[in-house]
């Protein structure tokens, strides 16, 4: 069985009135009363819109008893709702806007089989296995966002690791050592003098599960392994 399907949707993860300029009073300033200025907001604010294809295959072996599910999608997403920084010096560090935009690709395949099969016993294995990869198209006028320990970068993965790098132990004193630089020519044992680099990324490469289920006369026994 070929299936396919596409769609849009969207992701109203916003705070109640949380696109509203607003100030709160009961402060004191200069030992009169006062009012400040609460949340930021941001007048243009709205939903973050995803859009999404998949093609799907489901087949069936031996009177279904090894089957098969086999997707392959792509989704898209704009306007995403991210915090935008701000200078301090505004009383403030960042607020809410749909800024951005990120590509997510990849396939997941699911097994399930019955290894063993009688009047009053069986055996289901179901094995699931998923691959993604995402990737920032768009950021604010290009520019880099720090989110410690990751950095935002157009081009990367959004949870790229923006660290100082590893470079083992000293064996002569025991002191823990760091690459200088991304050329690797030059080792420190002074962390603030080593530069932070891109290095990696937290997004698993492959992810799933196996589950094994024991069935005999109604009574059921089930293991989950996830990875």
């Amino acid at each position: 069985k070929l299936r396919g399907s596409y769609g849009t949707s969207g992701n109203a993860a916003i705070a109640n009135y949380g696109w509203r300029p607003t100030v709160h009073y009961g402060v004191s300033y200069g030992g009169q009363p006062g009012g400040t200025f609460d949340n930021v907001g941001n007048l243009n604010l709205t939903w973050e819109a995803t859009k999404q294809a998949d093609i799907g295959l489901d087949a069936g072996f031996f009177k279904d008893r090894l089957t098969v599910m086999f997707d392959v999608y792509k989704r898209t997403s704009d306007k995403l709702l991210f915090l935008n920084p701000l200078s301090p010096t505004t009383g403030f560090t960042s607020f809410i806007d749909n800024i951005g935009k990120i590509e997510n690709k990849g396939f997941e395949i699911t097994l399930t089989g019955t290894p063993v099969k009688t009047k009053d016993f069986s055996w289901t294995l179901n094995f699931n296995l998923s691959h993604n990869q995402n990737k920032l198209l768009k950021l604010p006028g290009g520019k880099d966002i720090a989110s410690s320990p990751f950095l935002l970068r157009e081009g990367h993965d959004f949870r790229t690791y923006y660290v100082r790098e590893w470079a083992g132990v000293d064996p002569a004193n025991g002191d823990p050592l760091w690459w200088v630089d991304s050329s690797h020519t030059n080792k420190t044992n002074d962390y603030n003098t080593a530069k932070r680099q891109l290095i990696g990324s937290a997004s698993p490469k492959y992810y799933g599960g196996l589950t094994s289920t024991f069935n005999y006369k109604g009574i059921e026994l089930q293991a989950d392994l996830a990875y």
